[in-house]
């Protein structure tokens, strides 16, 4: 089995990095020559992913379109534009749902770094665990992101989610931004984007789990990701500690780095 197609969530406002008067979206940030959505696109490209969906926020659509047609102008990519970011992204992912095609796809956060080991593994935990309607990665030993800002995860002995968000106390995953996902189960819950202001992703795997949809979590632990949520984020990134993810990733795909 493989996973041909991904949608790729990259329509955040970029608050905090405009806060610091960074007016770049996050998505096309620069890490080394090329834009932070270019890590996980290549990560699942390497994975054999041939068509893309990218949903992007209406204002910085031409952004997204140059960015796209400079780098990636033989991937297939739709990308597919948010006029109401602030709805979550939950709400992207919905809204991706109409231009993907595929059956089953990954859905990753434009803005999180890891090799393509991670979906590799993933996709054998998801055929091995007999292709749940959603599976979620997660590590329980993540070395280079901020807890308190990380989507936490608790799951039982036998993998099956039982909660995730922010704020949950009790936990034994981070969220590492990368999931499988059946379209039988966007379908089920598409009509909430209609119901809620709030749909962030977090809200909707909980719908799903109350749906009675399979839920499970996919054990990563082990492989060097990291995500960029801040300012700060970039900065370790691109030259402090998190810096070790980005070599690894390049090394991964046989470019040379400094």
């Amino acid at each position: 089995m493989k996973i041909e197609e991904a949608i790729i969530l990259a329509a955040g406002l970029s608050t905090r990095l405009k806060a610091r008067g960074i007016l770049t979206p996050k998505f096309a940030l620069k890490v080394e020559e090329a834009p932070l959505i270019w890590y996980p696109l290549n990560s699942l490209l390497q994975c054999e992913v041939n068509r893309f969906v990218v949903v992007v926020a209406e204002v910085y659509q031409d952004i997204a379109n140059n960015l796209f047609d400079k780098y990636f102008k033989q991937v297939k990519v739709k990308i597919v534009t948010n006029k109401f970011p602030c709805r979550g992204n939950g709400y992207s992912l919905l809204l991706a749902l109409k231009n993907a095609k595929a059956d089953t796809a990954y859905v990753s956060m434009s803005d999180h770094i890891y090799p393509p080991d991670m979906p590799e593994k993933m996709l054998e935990d998801y055929i091995a665990l007999g292709e749940p309607d959603i599976l979620v990665g997660g590590d329980s030993k993540p070395s280079y992101i901020d807890i308190a800002e990380a989507t936490k995860i608790l799951a039982d002995e036998n993998g099956n989610l039982i909660s995730i968000g922010k704020q949950i106390e009790k936990y034994n995953y981070v969220d590492v931004g990368l999931l499988v996902i059946k379209r039988r189960a966007l379908n089920i819950i598409e009509d909430l984007k209609l119901k809620s202001n709030n749909l962030e992703l977090s809200k909707l795997l909980t719908i799903a789990i109350n749906e009675g949809l399979k839920v499970k979590v996919s054990d990563v632990t082990g492989n060097l990701w990291t995500e960029v949520d801040t300012y700060e984020d970039y900065l370790s990134l691109t030259r402090g500690s998190r810096r070790e993810v980005l070599i690894k990733f390049l090394e991964s795909l046989g470019v040379t780095h400094d």
